[in-house]
C-alpha cells in the first residue's frame, strides 16, 4: 500500500492500495525493521514491529461517505475503532440477534430485554447459541457456581470444554462473582480455583466468565452472540479487501554495514582504521569483490543449469517487454497441463503462485541462482514464448 509516512504517530494515516510491485530497481529502501508479527483479524492487520518503540500498529480496512477506504492507525492515534460496523446502542453489534435454546436448558433466559428472537431446538454442544447459513457461529454454556463446581468434580468439565472448543466462538457463563468460589462448605476452594486456572490455559479460545448476577450473565451472552456474528462478516469482507491487495515483490538485499565492510578488509588484508568512515576505495573493492562471487555463483552451475539459465533469462528479457502477453502464455500452458492430468505435481502449484505475484517476482525467478528457482525453472510454464531461433540465440555462447 502507498502511505504518506513511515509510522501513525499524531493522526491515523490514509492508505492507498498499489495496483503493483514497483521495480526493484527502482525501490528506495527507507527504514528496515525486522517484524514479529503481521496477522489479518476480520477487517484489520494488526502489525507488530521488532523494536522498543512505534512498535504496535494497526491497518483498518473501513468505509467513509460510501467509500470503501484503509487507514493506518496506532494505539496514541486511535480512539475505538470499529472497522465495517455502525457503533451499537442497544443492540448488540447493530443487529436483532436470533438466538437458539436448548430444550434440556431449565430456567432459560428470556433474552426479553434485549432485542432478541428465541427458539428452542436441541444443540449439540451448549446451552445457547447463534447461526449463520445453516451453521453454529457461537455457543454459550450456562452455568451457576452450584453447576461449576458440579461439573469439576464430577470430571466432565474437560469433556465439555472440548466439546466447546470445537465451535468457532464458545464461553462457559457463570451468573456469580468469582468470590464465591473461596466461600464453599462442602469442596476445597483450592480445588475449583486450581481447575478453572488449568481450563483457561489448556483452552484459551473457550473463556470462563463470571458475570457476577444472571442479568448480567444474559447481557454478557447477548453481546457475546452479536460480537461473533459481526465477527463473521467482518472476516469476509476483510478477507476479500486483503485478497484485493497486490503482493509485494521482491526488494533489494540490504547494503553491507560499515562493520560488515571493516571485517571484510581486515580479513582480506587492506589497511582500514579500527573506527570511523571508510576510504571510498575500500567500498569500491568490497563491491568488486562481491561481483565476483556472483560470477562464482554461476560458474559453479552444471552446464545444463547455466543452459536453462540463459533460456529463462531470454525468457525474461520478453516479459519486461510484454509482461501480460508473456504471463497469458504461462497461464495457458498450466492449463494445458492441468488437462493432461499433471496437476498433482507441486510445482505447477508453485508457478501459478508466482505468476500470481506479477511480473516483476516471475522475473526474479527466472534469473535468480537460488537452488528454488533452479528447481523450479526444470519444469517451466513458458514453453512457446521463445522462438526456436530466439532460444538458439540465448545458449550461442555457452561452453561445456
Amino acid at each position: 500500500m502507498k502511505v504518506k509516512d513511515t509510522w501513525p504517530r499524531t493522526a491515523k494515516v490514509f492508505c492507498h492500495p498499489a495496483t503493483e510491485w514497483p521495480d526493484a530497481a527502482d525501490l528506495e529502501i527507507v527504514e528496515r525493521v525486522p517484524v514479529v508479527s503481521c496477522v489479518r483479524r476480520g477487517v484489520a492487520i494488526d502489525l507488530v514491529l521488532d523494536r522498543a518503540r512505534e512498535n504496535r500498529s494497526q491497518f483498518v480496512f473501513t468505509k467513509a461517505r460510501g467509500r470503501d477506504v484503509v487507514f493506518w492507525q496506532s494505539a496514541r492515534t486511535r480512539k475505538q475503532a470499529r472497522p465495517n460496523v455502525a457503533v451499537p446502542t442497544a443492540r448488540a453489534s447493530g443487529r436483532r440477534l436470533d438466538i437458539v435454546v436448548d430444550t434440556r436448558e431449565r430456567y432459560a433466559w428470556k433474552f426479553s430485554a434485549q432485542q432478541a428472537m428465541t427458539s428452542n431446538r436441541a444443540l449439540p454442544v451448549g446451552d445457547y447459541a447463534v447461526e449463520a447459513g445453516g451453521e453454529t457461529v457461537a455457543v454459550v454454556e450456562r452455568k451457576s457456581v452450584e453447576d461449576l463446581v458440579s461439573t469439576i468434580v464430577g470430571g466432565k468439565l474437560w469433556t465439555l470444554l472440548a466439546a466447546m472448543a470445537g465451535v468457532p466462538h464458545a464461553a462457559l457463563v457463570v451468573d456469580d462473582r468469582y468470590s464465591s468460589l473461596f466461600k464453599l462448605a462442602h469442596v476445597r476452594p483450592a480445588t475449583v480455583a486450581d481447575q478453572i486456572a488449568e481450563a483457561a490455559v489448556r483452552y484459551p479460545a473457550v473463556p470462563i466468565v463470571f458475570a457476577e448476577t444472571r442479568q448480567l450473565a444474559q447481557e454478557w451472552t447477548y453481546r457475546f452472540f452479536g460480537a461473533a456474528l459481526e465477527h463473521l462478516t467482518n472476516e469476509a469482507v476483510g478477507a476479500a479487501r486483503f485478497d484485493a491487495l497486490s503482493a509485494a515483490g521482491p526488494v533489494p538485499a540490504p547494503a553491507a554495514s560499515t562493520a560488515e565492510v571493516r571485517a571484510w578488509a581486515i580479513a582480506s588484508g587492506l589497511d582500514v582504521s579500527d573506527r570511523g568512515r571508510l576510504r571510498p576505495e575500500i567500498w569500491e573493492a568490497h563491491r568488486a569483490a562481491t561481483a565476483q562471487e556472483s560470477v562464482r555463483a554461476i560458474d559453479t552451475l552444471t552446464f545444463e543449469e547455466r543452459r536453462s539459465l540463459a533460456i529463462s533469462a531470454a525468457v525474461a528479457e520478453k516479459l519486461r517487454m510484454e509482461p501480460e502477453a508473456v504471463i497469458a502464455k504461462a497461464r495457458s500452458n498450466i492449463e494445458t497441463m492441468r488437462s493432461i492430468g499433471v496437476n498433482e505435481q507441486p510445482w505447477v502449484e508453485m508457478w501459478e503462485a508466482v505468476l500470481g505475484l506479477g511480473a516483476s517476482h516471475v522475473g526474479a525467478m527466472l534469473t535468480s541462482t537460488d537452488p528454488v528457482a533452479r528447481d523450479l525453472r526444470q519444469s517451466s510454464p513458458f514453453a512457446g514464448v521463445l522462438t526456436e531461433e530466439e532460444r538458439q540465440q540465448a545458449v550461442s555462447g555457452l561452453r561445456r
